[in-house]
This record gives C-alpha cells, structure tokens and sequence, in this order.
C-alpha cells in the first residue's frame, strides 16, 4: 500500500518486541531504523533509537530526500547483538498488506 506524505517530516513509530535477537531472546536496548528505495534491495542505516518510553524516529528531509521509501527496524541487545529486520513489506506490518512511503513533500 503506498502512503503518500507531504511536508517537511514525518513520524515512525513501531511496537517493541518483534523479531528475536539470534541466541538471545532478551529485552532490546535500543532498535537501529533503515531505509531503501522502494523496490531496492540495499537497507541504509539513518539511525539508533534507544528503547525508552516512545518507539519512533522523526524523518526529515535534511537526512534522507524526498521520494519512495520502505522502511524497516531492528532490535538490538546491549551485547550489540541484532535481530532480522522488520520492514514495512513484511505480512505482519500494520497495514497487513505491507506499506511504503511516497514522500512528495510540500508540494
């Protein structure tokens, strides 16, 4: 499902939990979020989020440009440890169906 954005940023959240980090299970410290062109195979890094209260990053375009987005998120333990990656494609995504970002700006 595509989801168009206008502005100058917008807001990803995610629930904590979801995928096991290998040989251990236990809490996430904190999750890494990626992006990649939609259609592309390469996850880029953007950022760290730590694991307290709120789960989301705020996306601008003064880190990442206007255009077509899948987004995905990682946890990782304080081993530095780190879980598959969640994205947005994935059947068990809110939508079900799986969601990317088209990101027009203020236009």
């Amino acid at each position: 499902m595509e989801i168009v954005v206008k502005g100058e940023q917008f807001t990803l959240a995610w629930d904590a939990g979801g995928p096991e980090i290998p040989d251990d299970p236990g809490r996430a410290v904190e999750y890494d979020v990626y992006y990649r062109a939609h259609g592309s195979v390469i996850w880029r890094l953007v950022a760290n989020v730590k694991n307290k209260g709120k789960l989301e990053y705020v996306v601008s375009n003064k880190n990442i440009a206007y255009g077509r987005y899948d987004f995905a998120v990682s946890a990782v333990n304080k081993q530095g440890k780190e879980s598959r990656l969640h994205s947005s494609l994935d059947r068990t995504a809110k939508p079900f169906c799986g969601w990317y970002i088209n990101w027009i700006g203020s236009k």
